[in-house]
């Protein structure tokens, strides 16, 4: 009979190597396509906000790259152009924000390019821009506080005055939307309106305005530091208006440690000379003159201290603070010198500490708090992270190279074990041997052969049957043409056995057929996965060495490219660290130039002095500070 089952096994065991030949080769045969566009993007975004900005950046290159962005391309170009904008790369971010302020994000680009503009110093375009944005959608607050920024920038203090305004009717409205960064900007919007309000002839309501800032409580040191410029604020107002008692009020409240400690002092000094209290301004100015005589509050009070003795006709007592004065002006001018020199020869560390570095930074607190320092700083601390990130991408090359010549050495393995396989397996063979089985199949369906598919026991059972009726037939046979009794008995059993062997197969014959139908069906199957994965295998064998030279190639590329970025980083380092070297070496001149100015001062006042000469009264500084404030 036909027995499919050896067939069956064959093919399942062939199958199942061939499978262990494909999961030992190196490298997929074929790839899944799934969309991915959703996925990557919000990686990217995880990235951003867990604060790693060039990762998701990377990221978002690669996919574009790649084309992996699908539908979510804008929202991946906005959030790269705030990277890059971030990362100073203005003219990049700009081009990307114009080209998207038609799309259905266009207000969010508006808002981006806004800011961009405005940090840029074109106070005019972004001013129209901000026109633009939909107050829906943007909080409205917001988008008032940057426009009477802006406006006061301008000089158009009046209409700073009416926005600011505005807007703090909308902060009223929206107070429960509020969110921390809304709150810290209407700190500073609030300063920026009492400035317009100065400067457009409010002063009332604008000292009204630094009243209330000034006495506001503080959480850290940047709501202090604003705190203390608005009491500082206040204060000179009140100097300049005759009002040295209000003046002093406001001057309590800042803090003599604070970044405006040293303009308190000698602000506190003038108060008590508009009270004609000429003694008690000898001690806010004293307690200055001894601080770091680079600062030119420090600076002027080393002249004014000796100018109040000489009120109080303490002339002994303004000599020896007149030489004081000489004697600091020229320590800290060769201080000055010093370091001038030393920078020179030896460069500055932006990122030194006061312990590793006290005297620089005594020198030029200033300058390193301003706006371009930072900046400057900014861009060397990202291009120190560049050199990190080159110098580690370009250690990992070997890494890659090792994997990718294991990969080879596995395929070298492995490839002819493959070959061998695809050859002993012998498609076209079963193949045949299968459409045989089916023929054969239908031959005995065609003409209900029953016996055909009787079991290994019932093929046993028919053939001693049949040897039986052979061994009975030799016997002799009686003249009358019968068999003896126990032959004629023995006859009967034989048919009477064989005609229930019969019957038993006609009875299974449906059932039989219709299982070996069945199994030849489940073999068609995996005997035509063999045959595709036969092809897959051949292919990858084909393919998989073009593949090791190209990632070869690439490496090679890589290694080449990262060296080049490498130098292009270091100069641009250099070129970053020789200007902020320069910024600080112009501020230490500057200094240097005022100190000897003031020495000046104090030589001639001096030699005055001991001629008998009224010296040359000093007066004290405008008090009215113009100043535009800005989270």
């Amino acid at each position: 009979m036909m027995n499919p089952t050896p067939l069956r096994t064959t093919i399942t065991h062939t199958l199942s190597g061939w499978l262990l030949t494909l999961a030992l080769l190196p490298g997929p045969v074929a790839a899944v396509s799934e969309k991915v566009s959703e996925l990557i993007y919000r990686e990217s975004l995880f990235h951003y906000y867990q604060q790693h900005p060039f990762t998701a950046a990377t990221h978002l290159m690669v996919a574009d790259r790649q084309q992996q962005l699908g539908d979510k391309q804008t929202e991946a170009d906005l959030l790269l152009a705030g990277i890059q904008l971030s990362y100073g790369m203005h003219q990049r971010a700009q081009a990307e924000f114009e080209s998207q302020v038609e799309n259905i994000t266009g207000d969010r680009a508006w808002y981006q390019l806004a800011r961009l503009q405005q940090r840029r110093a074109y106070p005019e375009a972004a001013l129209n821009n901000l026109q633009r944005l939909d107050a829906g959608k943007h909080r409205l607050y917001q988008k008032q506080a940057m426009i009477g920024q802006l406006l006061l920038q301008q000089g158009r203090a009046d209409e700073a005055v009416f926005v600011l305004q505005q807007g703090k009717k909308t902060q009223k409205t929206e107070k429960k939307k509020r969110d921390k960064a809304v709150i810290k900007q209407a700190r500073y919007s609030d300063y920026n309106l009492a400035v317009a309000q100065l400067l457009s002839g409010q002063t009332a309501e604008a000292l009204e305005l630094l009243t209330r800032m000034g006495e506001r409580k503080a959480k850290g040191e940047e709501q202090h530091a604003l705190r203390d410029r608005s009491n500082l604020t206040l204060a000179l107002q009140h100097l300049a208006a005759s009002s040295p008692d209000a003046a002093n009020r406001a001057l309590d409240r800042i803090r003599l440690d604070g970044p405006y400690g040293n303009r308190a002092l000698l602000a506190a000094g003038w108060a008590d000379h508009q009270l004609q209290d000429y003694r008690d301004s000898i001690t806010p100015w004293t307690l200055l003159s001894q601080r770091n005589p680079v600062d030119p509050a420090v600076q002027e009070s080393l002249l004014t201290l000796p100018q109040t003795y000489l009120k109080l006709g303490a002339q002994r007592e303004a000599a020896s603070a007149y030489q004081h004065a000489i004697n600091a002006y020229q320590a800290a001018s060769d201080e000055l010198s010093a370091t001038l020199t030393r920078i020179q020869h030896e460069g500055i560390d932006p990122f030194a500490s006061p312990d590793k570095d006290p005297m620089l930074s005594l020198l030029i607190p200033g300058v390193m708090a301003a706006h371009p320092f930072q900046e400057g700083l900014k861009n060397l601390r990202d291009l120190d992270f560049l050199k990190y990130k080159l110098e580690r991408w370009q250690a990992q090359l070997p890494v890659y190279k090792q994997m990718l010549e294991t990969r080879q050495q596995r395929y070298e393995r492995e490839a002819p074990r493959a070959q061998r396989e695809i050859n002993a397996t012998r498609i076209t063979q079963l193949h045949a041997r299968y459409e045989a089985l089916q023929q054969q199949l239908a031959t005995i369906e065609q003409s209900s052969q029953s016996e055909a598919l009787a079991t290994l026991e019932e093929q046993q059972q028919r053939a001693k049957l049949a040897s039986i009726k052979r061994r009975l037939n030799r016997f002799p046979i009686e003249a009358d043409g019968s068999h003896s009794a126990m032959l004629t008995d023995l006859h009967h059993k034989q048919r009477i056995f064989s005609g229930l062997l019969q019957w038993q197969l006609q009875q299974a014959y449906p059932e039989r057929l219709w299982q070996a139908q069945k199994l030849l069906k489940t073999l068609k199957q995996p005997l035509d996965q063999i045959a595709s994965q036969g092809q897959q295998i051949t292919a990858a064998l084909i393919e998989l060495p073009k593949g090791f030279q190209g990632f070869a190639l690439r490496i090679n590329e890589q290694r080449s490219r990262i060296s080049q970025l490498q130098q292009r980083v270091e100069e641009n380092h250099l070129a970053q660290k020789e200007a902020l070297q320069q910024l600080v070496m112009n501020t230490l001149q500057q200094s240097r130039e005022r100190l000897a100015q003031y020495q000046v001062q104090a030589r001639y006042a001096l030699a005055q002095l001991y001629d008998r000469a009224e010296p040359i009264p000093l007066k004290p500084q405008p008090a009215v500070q113009n100043e535009v404030s800005a989270p």
